[in-house]
């Protein structure tokens, strides 16, 4: 049932996306941005006078104090994602925390626990499968337009911004591991990864990871933050067409191509006794489908919202973000171990 009153929601944390979280709350005609917690006093200031109506508080503590917040947003590093969501959830806070769901598989397995014993709303803001490009892909893909799906490459690349907290894996791949599940409906079972540091001691600035999904479909993700060209890409082959997704290109980021490898033709006798064939291969066409492109971050929240207004399903909850978490895990395994294949933890699935 539908319920009446707006959702008072809470921001934690400023950081690169938490005045976009702010404003997009704060634009949801079902919500109330209540709150926000600041513990930086410039960074407060700022947020006092953009959001001249929402009380800026120095800490969680704060915010969890207010019987008036109904739900918390959570726009932290990575590393105190677990400690607050487990604050916010032992008092009965609905949340929505920036991915990854936690800095490790033991916390996000606890966190995601947790949130399935309080029977909360609980969201991993995997904001790219929010995207209408991401959305329109996996609905082409589930109605067969490329045929059987036989492999994807996912790159995500940029000069910076570097982190520290977690390496390039954790920062960028996770967006992939993300979408790759997302599209294919599945989790992968096993990685290998290589990658490596050269600005900070331990800290991967790139990672090449492959991760094995049911029904042998491969997906490839290279991620760097150490890299001259700024790269969000996404390409699907399957035994019928292709798709590039590229999010960095505002007017046609779909396309869609009907190339296929044709059948096979026997080579002439004496190419054939060296066991060579020739492949026909048809480039085919290509179209760009007109896509409505909302901000993913808004479509994000405002799917927040309504899983606590109305009980709609959550597309990222704990559970799935707890299968990407348990994929980096696989990923950090496997470039310890020189790129051994690792199997995902099936547990987390």
């Amino acid at each position: 049932m539908t319920r009446a009153t707006p959702v008072g929601v809470a921001v934690v944390g400023g950081g690169r996306w938490g005045p976009n979280l702010m404003r997009n709350i704060a634009q949801i005609p079902q919500a109330r941005l209540l709150m926000i917690a600041e513990p930086d006093p410039r960074a407060a200031d700022a947020c006092a006078r953009r959001f001249p109506h929402a009380r800026v508080v120095p800490s969680l503590a704060d915010v969890l104090s207010n019987d008036a917040i109904e739900a918390v947003v959570l726009a932290t590093p990575t590393i105190t994602h677990a400690p607050l969501l487990r604050e916010c959830l032992i008092a009965n806070r609905h949340v929505l925390v920036e991915k990854p769901l936690a800095d490790s598989l033991p916390a996000a397995r606890e966190v995601a626990a947790l949130a399935a014993e309080r029977r909360l709303v609980a969201m991993v803001g995997h904001t790219f499968l929010y995207n209408a490009s991401i959305r329109f892909v996996a609905e082409y893909l589930t109605a067969g337009g490329v045929g059987d799906i036989q492999y994807l490459t996912l790159t995500r690349t940029n000069l910076g911004p570097i982190r520290v907290d977690v390496n390039a894996a954790w920062d960028l791949c996770s967006h992939d591991i993300a979408i790759a599940s997302f599209l294919l409906g599945a989790r992968a079972h096993a990685v290998s990864a290589i990658g490596a540091s050269w600005l900070n001691p331990s800290v991967e600035d790139v990672c090449f990871a492959s991760l094995q999904f049911p029904d042998g479909i491969l997906a490839h993700v290279h991620g760097s933050w150490l890299s001259p060209k700024k790269v969000r890409e996404t390409v699907v082959v399957g035994s019928k067409g292709m798709v590039i997704v590229d999010d960095l290109d505002p007017v046609q980021p779909v396309s869609i191509f009907d190339s296929t490898v044709a059948d096979r033709e026997a080579s002439p006798a004496w190419l054939a006794s060296q066991g060579q064939v020739r492949i026909r291969v048809n480039p085919g066409s290509a179209l760009s489908p007109v896509l409505d492109l909302v901000e993913p971050l808004a479509v994000q929240c405002q799917h927040f919202i309504d899983a606590i207004v109305k009980g709609t399903p959550v597309a990222t909850d704990f559970s799935f973000g707890l299968s990407v978490v348990a994929a980096l895990d696989g990923i950090d395994r496997s470039m310890r171990a020189g790129g051994a294949t690792m199997t995902v933890d099936s547990e987390a699935h």
